[in-house]
């Protein structure tokens, strides 16, 4: 009877310690997603002219509708690949930090708009990936 409780036990803290890494793994990677790219977007500006005005409106639109939704979709297959449960909502746990982070700086109707929309979109990723990666599994499985 013990043995079955240590079973269970180890079984679901090995689970949680895997998800824990997951979404950590998935914060960090956000984070320097985000830092990398917007160091390439910036040097991009600035080797076409970045004292420029026009630049860094332009450079600030390519993050908000290019960097940040390819960062939130690559979590979003990220946590669908390698989550185990099929828990879909992690990708928006993961993502959460990072749009925290950048609506620290300026809290406007907008920006809280669009961290929806990127949330969505990573949840959706995650949910597509894993119901994708299920039904590749039942494939292999039927045809093995």
């Amino acid at each position: 009877m013990f043995e079955d409780v240590r079973f269970f036990r180890s079984m679901l803290m090995s689970l949680m310690s895997k998800t824990v890494l997951i979404v950590v793994a998935a914060v960090i990677l956000s984070f320097t997603l985000a830092y990398f790219g917007n160091c390439v977007i910036y040097c991009f500006a600035i080797g076409r002219g970045g004292n420029n005005r026009d630049q860094f409106v332009i450079t600030g639109l390519i993050q908000v509708f290019v960097l940040l939704p390819a960062i939130s979709t690559l979590i979003g297959f990220l946590i669908g690949c390698f989550d185990e449960r099929n828990r879909w909502w992690l990708a928006a746990v993961s993502l959460a930090p990072l749009l925290a982070y950048g609506l620290s700086d300026s809290f406007a109707g907008p920006l809280l708009f669009l961290c929806l929309i990127y949330l969505i979109l990573a949840c959706a990723s995650a949910l597509l990936t894993a119901s994708m990666k299920d039904r590749w599994r039942r494939g292999v499985l039927k045809s093995g």
